[in-house]
């Protein structure tokens, strides 16, 4: 049986079978198969690049760290070469967080020097080694972020 709704557009209908469940209810104008072929496929898009980006957010960050004064050493200790590096200084204090980005990467067991001078928070301003001292590092790693509480 085939009803028609009314005040709507000729070609849209809603289909019952009678004595019986129904199977389908579905409105439809034309050919509904290509939108909803169009939707699956724009779906499975979504999923497949969900699945895929960020392949290395999925490792966990193992680091490092040693201080001397003015001068932080990061060192990679995961089994994976970190791109797109930037490090965060004291992310929970009043004046922080302080960040740099590192432009290189660093490959497994690789260390870089960071003068804790070049770092800045959001209103410009360096982070003074001389008034305070490094409570927190963040790392943000291809996409994926770590906290570390730095102990000397």
């Amino acid at each position: 049986m085939i009803f028609r709704i009314p005040g709507r557009k000729k070609g849209i209908q809603a289909e019952f079978l009678t004595g019986g469940a129904a199977k389908s209810c579905c409105f439809r104008s034309g050919d509904g198969r290509k939108p909803r072929f169009l939707l699956v496929v724009g779906l499975l898009l979504v999923c497949a690049c969900l699945a895929g980006c960020g392949e290395n957010s999925r490792h966990q960050i193992k680091a490092s760290f040693k201080s001397g004064g003015t001068i932080i050493q990061v060192t990679n200790n995961g089994d994976w070469e970190w791109t797109n590096v930037l490090i965060k200084i004291n992310r929970y204090t009043k004046d922080g967080p302080y960040f740099l980005r590192i432009k290189k990467s660093l490959s497994q067991d690789q260390s870089v020097n960071l003068a804790l001078l070049s770092f800045k928070n959001k209103f410009g301003i360096n982070f003074n080694p001389a008034k305070n001292k490094v409570e927190t590092v963040s790392l943000v790693v291809n996409g994926g972020e770590r906290t570390f509480r730095f102990t000397e």
